[in-house]
């Protein structure tokens, strides 16, 4: 079993555990690679490397097939009489995570997906996991349901009966795998005054995210784990800023 140190930007190290993913690698010796992919491993093969993690400080791997699994970007690999040097994603996962506890700040770094967070997000499991988080630490959102086909984000809607009684709605948002946006309310809601901009600016959202490729969401494919998680941010995004969203007691 090969040791691995994990650690997600400002989330802290984690848990050791066992790395089962595969490699590219090149050979090189006395040289410098600048790994710039996010949840990158370093692995040496018989051969000493300084390695340097940003916030961590110097590794030196000399023992015989060391793997040292960095999760922050930029690591900077040195060997000092190397052979080998692998890069690749270690074996830590969302719902792994999630398991063990977050605190509010690893929350937040979560649930915003910057950084090499969405690189924990692998399985319907790790998707879930999210939804988890994002429900705990958002008190606009009341429940998140996602799978390959949708992303269901239920909360409540304000509004006014008749145009002066205030009324909470329960309403529901749903992102198919087409990207199509919908919004689901109650059958008075037509004697109900309110605002309904919630489904136009998550609409606006997914389509950007896909011109600019962070999201896939089309009608002939499902929706991946990561994208999951997407769609729920998206969603919960216009719920944090849209005044006429009900902010729950939890």
């Amino acid at each position: 079993m090969k040791p691995v140190i994990s650690s997600l930007g400002s989330m802290g190290v984690f848990v050791l555990v066992a790395s089962t993913a595969p490699f590219a690698h090149a050979a090189i010796t006395n040289y410098e690679v600048n790994s710039t992919v996010p949840g990158a491993g370093i692995q040496t093969n018989g051969s000493t490397a300084n390695i340097k993690i940003d916030g961590l400080g110097v590794v030196n791997t000399d023992a015989i097939d060391t793997m040292v699994n960095i999760q922050t970007p930029g690591v900077v690999v040195k060997t000092t009489a190397g052979t080998d040097v692998k890069l690749g994603f270690g074996g830590q996962s969302l719902s792994m995570v999630v398991e063990t506890g977050v605190d509010a700040s690893s929350a937040k770094t979560i649930m915003s997906l910057e950084g090499n967070a969405a690189t924990y997000i692998r399985t319907q499991d790790d998707a879930d996991a999210y939804g988890t988080v994002v429900v705990e630490n958002t008190p606009q959102v009341k429940s998140v349901k996602t799978n390959s086909n949708n992303v269901h984000v239920t909360y409540t809607q304000t509004g006014k009966l008749f145009g002066f009684i205030p009324v909470n709605m329960k309403a529901a948002v749903n992102v198919d795998a087409a990207g199509t946006v919908s919004v689901k309310l109650p059958w008075y809601k037509m004697l109900v005054v309110r605002d309904d901009s919630v489904a136009s600016s998550v609409k606006a959202i997914i389509t950007t995210a896909k011109t600019e490729n962070k999201v896939l969401v089309s009608g002939e494919a499902t929706i991946e784990p990561v994208d999951q998680a997407r769609l729920t941010q998206y969603v919960t995004q216009v719920l944090v800023t849209d005044s006429s969203v009900a902010v729950n007691v939890k």
